[in-house]
């Protein structure tokens, strides 16, 4: 009996740990359950704000490429770039709760920065099918016919008289204008910037400018020995968006396109033209630089 009594006492302690154990294992699975779908609602919450959202959260920081082009990328004298790019680059920032950080370059590097990662966003880029194999935009948010530039007392008064000139017409090297000409074959000035595009004109290196509207307003106000030749017949359109990465995630774009739309129906981005005195519209949800009678040729 004593025997009997102690199989039973060792069965039942056998029993008890078998129930500890499995009782044990199925806490410890339904922990761990609850543990990684917890961490799988955070992966889905990270996602749902789109992947490039969470990596400029996560580096604090929102890198915008700028290339000179004033006076909508343009540089106070602190050296700080202001302009109406920096509108909604301030406001996704903001959004975001992160800094911006604005890396200068060129326009004959700004596409080959945005694809290496040097920064997040390019600003001002003019919307081109060639750059559009490289890099993808966001909406458009300014948009100008590109004028030509030249010396009031210049023999050459029409768009085609130009275009023929012996001398060249200045661009800047990686610019929209100077693929326009090229693709047109025309007799090109290719230099840094616009800045140096006007000075050669000025020192008779090239007969002409090609520029954006606004930035030839804003050289006409500041040199009355230049006046602008609007062309009948366009040269070139100039639209431009924030150049972005081509693997942007479509939730991600479409916050950058609404702060866009945001900043141009607010009217701030029209404000800050109206601050360097150029005049604008609102063309097709994008605001639109004008050319003054008094600043054309004559």
């Amino acid at each position: 009996m004593a025997s009997n009594r102690k199989v039973k006492a060792t069965n039942r302690m056998v029993t008890e740990i078998i129930i500890v154990i499995v009782i044990s294992l199925v806490c410890g699975f339904s922990a761990a359950k609850l543990a990684g779908g917890g961490a799988s609602q955070a992966s889905s919450s990270d996602s749902s704000q789109g992947s490039w959202i969470a990596r400029v959260k996560k580096a604090g920081v929102l890198k915008v490429g700028m290339a000179e082009a004033a006076p909508t990328l343009s540089k106070n004298s602190k050296g700080q770039w202001e302009g109406p790019w920096t509108i909604p680059s301030e406001t996704i920032a903001k959004a975001l709760g992160v800094k911006v950080q604005y890396v200068t370059t060129s326009w004959g590097n700004i596409v080959a920065g945005l694809q290496s990662g040097d920064y997040d966003l390019a600003a001002g880029l003019d919307i081109t099918l060639a750059r559009s194999l490289a890099v993808g935009f966001t909406a458009p948010m300014t948009g100008t016919n590109n004028v030509l530039m030249v010396p009031k007392n210049t023999t050459a008064k029409t768009e085609d008289a130009l275009l023929t000139n012996a001398k060249p017409i200045a661009v800047p090297q990686g610019s929209a204008q100077e693929s326009s000409l090229k693709l047109k074959d025309k007799n090109v000035l290719s230099v840094d910037s616009f800045p140096d595009a006007i000075q050669a004109v000025n020192s008779g290196r090239a007969c002409a400018v090609l520029l954006p509207a606004d930035t030839a307003v804003q050289a006409a106000q500041n040199n009355d020995s230049l006046a602008i030749l609007v062309p009948q017949n366009p040269i070139a359109v100039a639209i431009s968006g924030f150049g972005v990465s081509h693997s942007i995630d479509s939730s991600s774009l479409a916050t950058l396109n609404a702060a866009i739309t945001d900043a141009v129906n607010s009217g701030q981005i029209q404000a800050s033209f109206e601050k360097v005195k150029i005049d604008t519209t609102i063309t097709n949800g994008y605001v639109e630089a004008s050319v003054p009678a008094k600043y054309q040729l004559s």
